[in-house]
């Protein structure tokens, strides 16, 4: 073959690749759409899963982009996952080491029941792993027996490197509107022990502050270490620690470390209940009520169970000490009222008069007080507006008003 009739045969193949490509493109993108291959993919993915799935529709878009629409995944009658649409970035490459490039779901509904949390997958474990996973505006709905359920709403999440068939870490970033702030999340550990970690940074007053922001220059921060195990009379124990800085919980700003342990019982009905909190200086304001308090740092310990089918924490055990004074007690929040409702009793110990006249009428908190007591307080009522009730003794008070003294 003389050296023309190689160039001739080279410049046609050139020519005819990419006519090849997009003819090839073509015949995939009516495969893509049509029915049959639809109903291929829902029997093919039913059959290995054991769930049932529909799509509603299926389309290439360029370079090689899947997109599927009106996604739901269901067993039984009940829909365990929904999605408005999925999209699937390929490349050749990732094909050949069984990868998706880029995977991202619009608007997606998960939902777990926490007894199958820990179940290692019993028909489908695909060896495959997504370089990037996007979610925007997601929802995650963890049940709990008997109807009830935790939902997690305006989740954005962004995980890298995930490895659907095997041990692997997923990294992610939710976005929490309950506390105006952003959460890291690392989920990692075998089927048997789940561990995470969770970094919330809250955002600074104004949209351009909060979009600008770097990580230290968070309005306020908190970091958890969770750990989450089922034990051998399949009930469950999360053990949590971690710190704030700053953190703002209602109208208060928290700064200090705290560590707690659920035991949720095997009926999934009711969770054992104990945490402790270190905090640089008690909070100002309890509920509605304003208070002016000595600085210094305060704990608290709280022991109790919460009903998971009733919303209602039952505080078996309340310590708290202070640098003005130390108060135990008991009582319930009732997490189903809005706002949350308090009843509690406490018992307060050498705390100074001049902290307990605040809780007077402002006829008589205006006399000046002065020595220690004692005091059983009853709080009640909403939240936002809580009445207290109680009784304090003293066997050293002075009360001194402008033409009298007691």
């Amino acid at each position: 073959m003389t050296l023309s009739r190689q160039k001739l045969t080279v410049t046609v193949i050139l020519s005819l690749v990419p006519v090849l490509v997009i003819f090839s493109y073509i015949f995939l993108h009516f495969l893509v759409q049509s029915a049959r291959l639809r109903a291929w993919i829902q029997t093919e993915l039913g059959q290995r899963t054991g769930y049932e799935v529909r799509i509603g529709s299926l389309r290439l878009s360029p370079p090689l982009q899947i997109v599927a629409s009106t996604i739901v995944v269901s067993k039984a009658g009940e829909a365990l996952f929904q999605a408005n649409r999925v999209i699937l970035v390929l490349t050749p490459l990732d094909l050949v080491f069984r990868r998706i490039h880029r995977l991202s779901v619009e608007k997606p509904m998960v939902r777990v029941n926490l007894k199958d949390l820990f179940k290692p997958s019993e028909r489908f474990s695909p060896n495959l792993s997504i370089r990037t996973l996007n979610i925007e505006d997601g929802e995650f709905v963890l049940a709990t027996g008997d109807g009830e359920s935790f939902t997690v709403r305006s989740i954005r999440l962004s995980a890298k490197n995930l490895n659907l068939g095997g041990k692997a870490g997923v990294l992610m970033n939710a976005y929490l509107p309950w506390l105006d702030g952003d959460a890291d999340i690392q989920i990692r550990g075998p089927s048997e022990v789940r561990e995470a970690e969770i970094y919330i940074r809250q955002r600074s007053p104004g949209l351009l502050a909060g979009i600008l922001q770097k990580k230290d220059q968070a309005a306020g921060v908190l970091k958890v270490n969770l750990k989450l195990k089922e034990k051998g009379d399949k009930s469950y124990e999360m053990d949590a620690s971690g710190n704030f800085h700053e953190f703002k919980v209602g109208s208060e700003k928290i700064t200090g470390d705290f560590k707690s342990r659920l035991d949720l019982d095997a009926e999934l009905k009711g969770v054992g209940v104990f945490a402790q909190l270190s905090a640089r200086q008690f909070p100002s304001k309890i509920g509605g009520l304003e208070l002016s308090l000595p600085a210094g740092p305060a704990t608290a310990t709280i022991a109790g169970r919460y009903s998971i089918p009733e919303r209602v924490l039952t505080m078996q055990g309340i310590k708290m000490a202070a640098p003005f004074g130390s108060a135990e007690g008991k009582g319930n929040i009732i997490l189903a009222a809005d706002p949350a409702t308090l009843n509690t009793t406490l018992q307060l110990h050498d705390v100074s008069l001049n902290v307990l006249k605040q809780l007077l009428p402002e006829s008589i908190s205006s006399l000046d007080f002065s020595g220690m007591a004692s005091a059983d307080l009853h709080l009640s009522g909403p939240f936002n507006s809580l009445a207290v009730k109680g009784v304090a003794h003293s066997q050293e008070a002075k009360i001194q008003g402008k033409k009298f003294t007691l």
